[in-house]
């Protein structure tokens, strides 16, 4: 997590934080449980950010804590553009990521393809990852008509893609009731996005996370982002 977040802590709408439906503060007592496990713990998906810290040859660097200020790593990728100071932000980004595992998408009930891949379905994807999640192991989901909702659906649509590597290849998966392995086809390789707005960086960040796509609790979907620059 400290990986995730440190590299844009640039922008504090990129902490955790910022999905307050995928956070909870309130503890399950639990009762008739084994000893080693704790007295307490929280709802099952929800996530509390503790502490997050740099660590480098000098050692650990405290960037975040409870009641602390999201603080500037030593070192950061981001690529600034000259004249523009920390904190400040750009209105559009151009954003790399690389598929870790195959990513699944359907549309009209048929596999994308890489010549069939858009940024419009990838970023609808993660939009309801974040929802569904939000819904079932969360607070709820976030309301459609919220400003910062309507805002990240209205940019998604203006992001292009620049560059796209993608293949497809095929993953086989054991499947218990059918005592064998069956294959699954799915995109592999990179892409680059351009006319990414704010609004969008920190779902990108979030499907990190949560991966994108179909198959996701077999651990398909999962993406990292490699570089984005201001253009």
């Amino acid at each position: 997590l400290a990986a995730i977040l440190a590299s844009f802590a640039y922008w504090s709408e990129l902490d955790i934080r910022y999905f307050p439906q995928l956070i909870s503060e309130n503890e399950i007592k639990l009762n008739g449980q084994p000893k080693e496990w704790p007295a307490r713990i929280r709802p099952r998906g929800r996530l509390k950010l503790e502490q997050i810290e740099e660590i480098s040859a000098k050692g650990p660097r405290l960037l975040h804590a409870p009641n602390l200020p999201l603080q500037v790593p030593e070192g950061g990728f981001v690529n600034l553009k000259p004249g523009l100071e920390h904190g400040q932000q750009a209105e559009t980004w151009r954003v790399m990521i690389t598929f870790l595992s195959p990513l699944r998408i359907l549309q009209k009930r048929k596999r994308i393809t890489p010549q069939t891949f858009n940024p419009g379905l990838f970023f609808g994807r993660l939009a309801d990852r974040y929802n569904n999640f939000s819904k079932h192991f969360g607070t709820g989901a976030p309301d459609k008509n919220e400003p910062d909702y309507i805002k990240r659906k209205n940019a998604s649509k203006k992001v292009i893609c620049v560059r796209n590597t993608l293949k497809t290849r095929q993953v086989k998966r054991y499947k218990h009731h059918l005592n064998n392995y069956v294959p699954l086809d799915g995109l592999l390789g990179e892409v680059v996005f351009d006319n990414v707005d704010n609004s969008l960086l920190p779902l990108i960040k979030m499907g990190e996370l949560l991966h994108a796509g179909k198959s996701i609790t077999f651990g398909y979907g999962e993406y990292k982002v490699e570089h984005f620059a201001q253009t």
